[in-house]
């Protein structure tokens, strides 16, 4: 066989298989079910192979663009299969067993991932899926984001207490072992519910013993509180740092749990709010 002929083969074969590889690529649908996953894929520039987000991810602003496939108190399996993924990724423990099994059988490849609680495992994940995406030299530039080296300035050692509302009257506050209390910790305070943990329902009786000085909550929560109202009106809140004063701090919810590419300048904002609860 003359040699330009065979290399005309190969020529085509390789083609081939490139087209195969790119199209493959190009086809590739993912979910995420984790607010810092979503981020991350942005900053990664594979945002375009997004075609489902869960209800915490709207950060960055595009994230809204993307269909949500709702909670992990709402999410079905045939909601998700309807997207037809190829790739989700969720937390670990977050979602049923019998939900990621069905996910499975039906083929998508599911990757469970530690939510992140603290700036180095926040950097694990970015470089999870700098190698799951064959990103790894834009993951490693990434990295300079979490030098948050006195981004924080003066330690305010204020006593806060985190407070989720789903609104009705029901709050949870959050332990010490959670995103949240590890944010507040370095944002300068101290999270006085640390013995606790993770999120448990709030008493009359260990909220007058914890007596925080600050309230803090995600927004959307401080907008099912009716801005505050239930808050204040809640039992034992009057004997308290807090009720007396009127401390309330409420920030999005990417700010205080996702330890996104953010955390810095997330860090640097509340601990400012913090310092001005004392003016």
């Amino acid at each position: 066989m003359p040699r330009v002929f065979i290399f005309a083969v190969l020529f085509f074969v390789g083609c081939s298989q490139s087209g195969e590889e790119l199209e493959t690529e190009k086809e590739s649908r993912i979910i995420s079910l984790n607010a810092s996953v979503t981020e991350m894929l942005f900053a990664l520039n594979v945002s375009d192979q997004l075609v489902g987000r869960d209800v915490s991810s709207v950060y960055p602003e595009e994230a809204n663009r993307i269909q949500n496939v709702g909670s992990a108190h709402s999410v079905a399996l045939e909601a998700l299969l309807s997207f037809s993924p190829t790739k989700l990724f969720s937390e670990k423990g977050k979602y049923s067993d019998h939900l990621i099994a069905g996910l499975r059988s039906a083929g998508v490849v599911v990757i469970e991932i530690e939510k992140p609680t603290s700036i180095e495992s926040a950097q694990e994940l970015l470089q999870l899926l700098g190698e799951e995406f064959n990103k790894q030299a834009e993951s490693k530039a990434l990295m300079e984001k979490y030098d948050c080296a006195g981004s924080q300035g003066e330690r305010s050692k204020k006593k806060a207490l985190f407070v989720y509302s789903r609104g009705g009257g029901n709050l949870l506050i959050a332990g010490g072992n959670t995103g949240v209390s590890k944010t507040i910790e370095l944002a300068g305070a101290v999270n006085v519910a640390w013995e606790i943990d993770g999120f448990k329902p709030l008493t009359s009786e260990s909220l007058v013993k914890m007596n925080p000085e600050v309230i803090i909550m995600f927004d959307h929560g401080y907008a099912a509180s009716q801005e505050g109202a239930l808050i204040w009106d809640y039992p034992g809140m009057t004997q308290v740092k807090a009720g007396v004063d009127s401390a309330l701090l409420h920030f999005p919810s990417h700010q205080l749990s996702s330890f996104g590419l953010t955390i810095c300048d997330d860090l640097a904002t509340i601990n400012q709010a913090l310092k001005r609860t004392t003016e």
